[in-house]
């Protein structure tokens, strides 16, 4: 969806979860994200989008993620092309991979063809794997391609798994982002008098899953926000975080 959308559909999942926000009212802009009117004045929304860093990767999660969405769309566009049974396909990438859009046709075209060498009887399934019992000369990129072929399949389906560690996130990081927002306080306190910074957590995607322990969410932050909520969307809940007096 797009961007705003998105923001938009975060917002209202956000505002069900606290009892105090103003449920109506709530108009899109620029500087904040969102406005509304209450009996105290006009409240003001920033939201900013959570993603994971994590040290030593050399490519932002939410671009390998997109890379990776783009080389699986490749294969099943081949495998569309085939004619053949309809299978469902796992595709588990190499922790050490880094990918760029040049590798998109060349690895969509290297899947496709591992599946169409080794299509597992009907109702059957297979791994194949650059290691393993069934081996097959996979790229380096790809750890290992799980092909289910059912009946019921309409059509193909093709995925991605990650294989990845969930890291734990330290105060830093979060003040990190609340201190990118920080010069942007003297122009949103033109349009509200209160101003809330809303930090989403997606975790739909692996680059926004993480885990938040209790020294990241009882910290107590440095702002000049009026307040500071972390979201986590996919269980509807959320933290306000402690602001420095």
């Amino acid at each position: 969806m797009p961007d705003k959308d998105r923001e938009i559909w975060y917002l209202n999942r956000f505002l069900q979860t606290l009892r105090d926000a103003p449920s109506s009212g709530w108009n899109a802009s620029e500087e904040p994200d969102f406005l509304a009117d209450t009996d105290s004045g006009k409240v003001g929304i920033e939201l900013v989008r959570f993603f994971v860093d994590v040290p030593g990767e050399d490519r932002p999660r939410q671009e390998q993620e997109s890379i990776k969405s783009s080389i699986v769309g490749e294969a099943k566009r081949i495998l569309d092309g085939m004619r053949l049974p309809n299978v469902q396909v796992n595709v588990t990438f190499s922790l050490s991979s880094s990918l760029t859009k040049r590798d998109v046709k060349y690895l969509g075209n290297a899947i496709a063809t591992a599946v169409l060498s080794h299509l597992p009887p009907e109702n059957g399934y297979l791994t194949i794997a650059r290691h393993g019992t069934l081996s097959e000369p996979l790229p380096s990129e790809i750890a290992y391609i799980n092909v289910i072929r059912s009946a019921s399949l309409t059509r193909n389906y093709v995925y991605f798994d990650d294989v990845a560690f969930t890291p734990k996130v330290e105060p830093r990081e979060i003040q990190a982002i609340i201190d990118s927002k920080e010069s942007k306080i003297p122009a949103y306190a033109k349009q509200a008098d209160e101003l809330w910074l809303l930090i989403v957590i997606d975790g739909g995607e692996l680059s926004s899953v993480a885990d938040f322990p209790q020294r990241a969410t009882k910290h107590s932050y440095g702002t000049t926000f009026d307040r500071v909520f972390l979201f986590f969307n996919a269980h509807m809940a959320t933290v306000e975080l402690s602001i420095d007096g």
